[in-house]
């Protein structure tokens, strides 16, 4: 379990030295612009006020359950890295332009963690947002916090305007595969014992 936590640490450091660079290269280079009937669909607004503070409370609701389950904390911050590698290398394989009306959602902590405070619009397939809200779906013991985190995964999807719908059904996918691969390896090589608290019905 140490080197597990010693390899998440790393992975998060990686991020975080390599994210602010990428996101400037990404944004300098030409992508394409897709025609999305669905996202024409839909009227413009900026839902900032509502996105970001629901994902970042829904982090911390779903950590306030994990905490009691250390091995499924530990899986699913492995599960988040490699969706997030996978996200950065979708990224530089699919450049894409910000749709045609976009309207800028602003993240505050993101903008400070990552962005720098530049404005990035083509960080586009898949949806780190919507990668964020469903491996918190998956990941969380709870089945009430579960059913919270599926309709909140749809009304996210739903509120995230400044995607394709390609990049939401995407981003759906590869936090799936992620999450099962994890899981599936954990399964194979983990000494097989169970969280200290195997209990469903804690209200975290």
């Amino acid at each position: 379990m140490a080197i597990r936590v010693i390899l998440i640490l790393i992975g998060i450091v990686a991020i975080l030295v390599f994210v602010p660079s990428f996101l400037i290269y990404i944004q300098r280079r030409q992508g394409i612009i897709l025609n999305d009937p669905i996202l024409a669909a839909l009227p413009a607004a900026d839902l900032s006020w509502i996105i970001f503070p629901v994902i970042h409370l829904s982090i911390l609701l779903a950590m306030a359950n994990l905490i009691h389950y250390p091995r499924a904390l530990v899986l699913t911050m492995e599960a988040y890295l490699l969706a997030t590698f996978l996200r950065l290398l979708a990224i530089y394989l699919v450049p894409l332009e910000p749709p045609k009306g976009l309207v800028l959602l602003t993240d505050h902590i993101n903008n400070d963690l990552f962005y720098s405070n530049t404005i990035v619009t083509k960080d586009l397939f898949f949806s780190g947002h919507t990668t964020t809200i469903f491996i918190l779906y998956l990941a969380v013991r709870n089945p009430l916090l579960k059913f919270l985190f599926l309709n909140l995964t749809i009304a996210i999807a739903c509120m995230l305007l400044i995607h394709y719908s390609v990049d939401i059904a995407g981003a759906l996918f590869f936090t799936w595969a992620s999450y099962y691969a994890v899981s599936t390896l954990e399964k194979k090589f983990s000494v097989s014992f169970p969280d200290n608290d195997v209990s469903h019905s804690r209200i975290l």
